[in-house]
C-alpha cells in the first residue's frame, strides 16, 4: 500500500514539473525584463501604424492618417480603450498537441506597428479573450475588465475600412491654432470672432452679454460639418460661392473655407479650402454654420445673466391700465404659481409658457433675435395697452405680433423676438387671468 502511494506522489510530483515546464515556465520566460503592467498598452500607446480590416493607418501629427483620410477620432479611442484592457493572464506555446483552432475559432487580425494579432473566442470564464501573437507563435490568454468592453470591442470589430474614415471636415484641419474667425457671407452683415478674448466685432448691443463659450460653441458648429465624399479640386465645379469662413493666425488668415454651390440645377454644395486644395462635397443640413450670424454669439437672454438669481419663491406684480394681479412664481419642476387673490383665477398653462419663455427655458433657451429699443418706440409702447411686469428688477412689457412674441426690457434697453412654435401666447389680460 505504502509503495502505491508513493508511485501515485512520484507521477504526481512528474506531472506537476512538467505542467511548469511546458506552461508556465514558458510563460514567464516571454515576459522576463517587461513591467508586470505591461500587456498591449505599451505597444498600442507608442505604435505609429495600426492596420485594420486591411487598411494600414498611419500617425501623423497625432492624427491617423490613410491617404488623404483621416480616422474617425471615435473609432480609435474605441480600439485603443479595448486594446490597452487587455491584461495578460498567461501564455500558451502551440505545440503538436496546442493548437490554433482550439483558441482561434473566427478570428480578427489586426497589426500594430507591423506586429500581428488575431482576436479569437471568449475565454470559458467569459472574462477575458484569446488573443494570438504570430511574431511569437502563442496564444495569450487575456483578461477584459470591465464586462462592457466586449459589447465596445464586438462594435469596433463590425466596423468596415469606410466606417473608419472620418467624416467631419473640420477635424482634417485641427492642427493649427486658430485665433479668429472672419464670416463673409452676402446679404448678411460680416462679423468677427476674438476665439482668444471671446468677444464679436462688432460687439452686442446695450443690455444684451457676449455668449459665455463663444469659441467652443464655434468649434461644435466647424465640427457639425460632414462630408459625403473628398473629390479631387476642381474649380470648375464652384458655381457659386455662398459663404466664406476665414481663419487667422497672428493677424495673418491662414485657412479659407468656402461654401460653393456646385450648379444651378444640383443641391449639392462642396466645401473648398484653397490653402490646401483640399475639396469636399458636404451634406448641406450640417454647413449651418456658414449662415451664422453675430447674434449666434451673443447671449440673447431676456434677463441677463449676471441679473439673474436662484429663487424659491418669487412674487411678480402683472399690470395693464387699471388692472393688477400679483403672482407667486414657485421654482419647481414644472414651475407653479399661485395667487394671494382668490377672485384672480390664474391660467397656469399660459403662465408656465409665458415664463418658460422670460426664463428662456426648453426650446427658447434663446431669443430668435434682440433688436435696440429705441426712444420712438419706447413712447409709442409706453402709450399702448401692453402687460407690463417687473423681474429681477427688470421692466418687462409684452407685445404680440402675427407668429412672434416681441418682449420689450426698459430697464437694459432692448427687444427680444421670440418666434412661436407650437404655443400660444398672448400680450392681454385674458391670456393669463380670468377675474
Amino acid at each position: 500500500m505504502m509503495k502505491s502511494n508513493l508511485k501515485l506522489f512520484a507521477i504526481l510530483l512528474v506531472l506537476l514539473t512538467a505542467t511548469y515546464v511546458w506552461i508556465e515556465r514558458p510563460d514567464r520566460e516571454w515576459w522576463r525584463g517587461h513591467d508586470e503592467s505591461f500587456q498591449l498598452k505599451e505597444l498600442v500607446d507608442n505604435a505609429q501604424s495600426f492596420e485594420v480590416q486591411g487598411v494600414e493607418w498611419k500617425l501623423v501629427d497625432n492624427l491617423w492618417t490613410h491617404g488623404q483620410d483621416l480616422m474617425a477620432i471615435p473609432a480609435w479611442a474605441k480600439w485603443r480603450r479595448t486594446l490597452t484592457s487587455l491584461k495578460l493572464e498567461r501564455a500558451i506555446p502551440l505545440t503538436e498537441t496546442v493548437k490554433f483552432d482550439d483558441f482561434i475559432t473566427d478570428g480578427f487580425s489586426l497589426k500594430i506597428d507591423g506586429q500581428e494579432f488575431i482576436l479569437g473566442d471568449k475565454t470559458s470564464d467569459e472574462k477575458g479573450i484569446y488573443l494570438f501573437d504570430k511574431e511569437r507563435h502563442q496564444i495569450l490568454q487575456m483578461q477584459l475588465f470591465p464586462s462592457d468592453l466586449f459589447q465596445m470591442l464586438d462594435e469596433v470589430k463590425e466596423k468596415t475600412a469606410e466606417q473608419m474614415i472620418e467624416k467631419r471636415v473640420f477635424p482634417y484641419f485641427s492642427n493649427v491654432n486658430f485665433q479668429k474667425a472672419v464670416f463673409e457671407t452676402p446679404g448678411i452683415l460680416s462679423f468677427e470672432l476674438d476665439l482668444v478674448n471671446k468677444v464679436t466685432t462688432p460687439k452686442p448691443i446695450a443690455g444684451i452679454l457676449q455668449h459665455p463659450h463663444i469659441d467652443q460653441k464655434f468649434w461644435h458648429e466647424m465640427d457639425r460639418i460632414q462630408f459625403t465624399e473628398q473629390i479631387t479640386p476642381d474649380l470648375g465645379l464652384l458655381y457659386q460661392k455662398m459663404a466664406a469662413i476665414n481663419l487667422y493666425q497672428d493677424e495673418k488668415k491662414v485657412l479659407s473655407f468656402e461654401l460653393h454651390r456646385i450648379g444651378p440645377l444640383n443641391a449639392d454644395a462642396v466645401v473648398y479650402v484653397p490653402e490646401e486644395r483640399r475639396m469636399f462635397k458636404v451634406q448641406g443640413s450640417t454647413a449651418k454654420v456658414f449662415f451664422d450670424q453675430v447674434q449666434d454669439y451673443w447671449d440673447r437672454k431676456i434677463i441677463p445673466r449676471n441679473v439673474f438669481k436662484a429663487f424659491d419663491e418669487m412674487r411678480v406684480q402683472f399690470i395693464l391700465g387699471d388692472k393688477e394681479a400679483t403672482v407667486n412664481v414657485l421654482n419647481q419642476e414644472p414651475l407653479g404659481f399661485s395667487s394671494p387673490d382668490n377672485l384672480i383665477k390664474l391660467k397656469e398653462d399660459k403662465l408656465h409658457n409665458l415664463f418658460g419663455i422670460l426664463f428662456n427655458l426648453g426650446q427658447y433657451d434663446e431669443a430668435s433675435r434682440v433688436s435696440i429699443l429705441t426712444k420712438s418706440e419706447k413712447q409709442q409702447y409706453q402709450n399702448e395697452a401692453h402687460i407690463r411686469m417687473n423681474v429681477f428688477g427688470q421692466d418687462l412689457m409684452l407685445i404680440r405680433k402675427s407668429n412672434e412674441l416681441v418682449v420689450v426690457n426698459f430697464t437694459q434697453g432692448f427687444k427680444a423676438h421670440f418666434i412661436l412654435f407650437d404655443i400660444s401666447i398672448g400680450d392681454q389680460w385674458e391670456d393669463f387671468f380670468t377675474s
